[in-house]
This record gives structure tokens, C-alpha cells and sequence, in this order.
């Protein structure tokens, strides 16, 4: 953002000594020296606010390097798991198995009974 955006710049007044427009204030003892200082203080608030991001920055790739190590492990143990497909195709082998035995056993025991039943 700029400083149009923040409104820093909004009330500005042109002094011809000093060229472009200024904001009101800036100058107030009008010594080089008290302008210097204060660019000083925002450079060093700038060089902690910078370490400290930096920081923090390290702390977030620290943290995100051991969910890509987790997201890995779970890849790697979710190969291994049976699909979808491979269960519900193991439950119809099975179910047609059993459909398949007592179809046998009908025919093999229901068979003869029914026979004797109608004789």
C-alpha cells in the first residue's frame, strides 16, 4: 500500500525551498540533523520488524516441512490400503460363493426329499 492509500499524504503543503510536497509536520524544527535521526529510528524499527519476520518465516518452513514428512507417511500407508473396487469385488466373490453353495445343497438334498415327498 501506499502513501496515498494510507492518507500519510493527504494534507501536504509546498514549501519552494524544499521542492515536492511534503506532509505538515515533517519539517517542524527544520534541521537536517532531527530528519536523519528520525530516518535512523525507522530504519532500525525496520531491521528488528525484519528479524523478527524472518524468524517467524523459519518457524513456518520448520512447520510446514513436518507436515510434508507426515503427508508422506500417510501417502506411503494409504498404498497399501485396499480400494473400493477390491472390497466390493471381494464381498460379490464371496456372496457368489455362498448363493453357489446353497444352490448345490438344493439340488443335492431338496432334490431327493421333493422326490419321495411326491411319490
Amino acid at each position: 500500500m501506499n502513501y496515498m492509500q494510507q492518507g500519510v499524504w493527504e494534507e501536504t503543503r509546498r514549501d519552494t525551498e524544499r521542492g515536492p510536497a511534503i506532509p505538515d509536520g515533517l519539517f517542524q524544527d527544520g534541521s537536517m540533523e532531527a530528519r536523519v535521526a528520525k530516518l535512523e529510528a525507522d530504519v532500525d524499527h525496520l531491521k528488528t520488524d525484519m528479524a523478527d519476520t524472518r524468524a517467524q518465516v523459519r518457524i513456518i518452513a520448520n512447520k510446514v516441512g513436518g507436515i510434508a514428512n507426515k503427508v508422506d507417511v500417510m501417502e506411503e500407508r494409504t498404498r497399501h490400503v485396499a480400494t473400493k473396487a477390491w472390497v466390493l469385488s471381494g464381498v460379490v466373490v464371496v456372496l457368489v460363493t455362498i448363493i453357489g453353495a446353497c444352490g448345490w445343497a438344493a439340488q443335492q438334498y431338496l432334490g431327493p426329499i421333493l422326490a419321495r415327498l411326491s411319490a
